[in-house]
C-alpha cells in the first residue's frame, strides 16, 4: 500500500527558509501528517460509515493543523 498522496506545492510556499536541514525536518513532519491522514482515510474506506463518523473529527483536526502551519509560514513570508 502506498501511503503518500500529496498535493504539488512548491517547497518555498510551505517552507520559505533557506536552511536545507530545516526544510528536511519540516517536510518530514508534513509527510508524517499526510501519512496519518491517508491511513485514517483507508481505515474509513475499509470499515465503513461507523468508523467514518468516529474518525471524521480527527481527520478534520489534522487538516486544520496542516492549514494552520501553512498560514503561519505564509505570514512569515510577508
Amino acid at each position: 500500500m502506498t501511503l503518500r498522496i500529496y498535493e504539488f506545492i512548491p517547497i518555498a510556499q510551505i517552507f520559505p527558509y533557506k536552511n536545507t536541514v530545516l526544510k528536511q525536518i519540516f517536510l518530514s513532519f508534513y509527510w508524517f501528517i499526510q501519512d496519518i491522514y491517508t491511513i485514517l482515510l483507508s481505515i474509513d474506506v475499509k470499515y465503513g460509515i461507523k468508523v467514518e463518523i468516529e474518525i471524521e473529527p480527527e481527520i478534520l483536526m489534522i487538516k486544520q493543523k496542516i492549514n494552520a502551519i501553512k498560514m503561519n509560514i505564509y505570514k512569515l513570508q510577508q
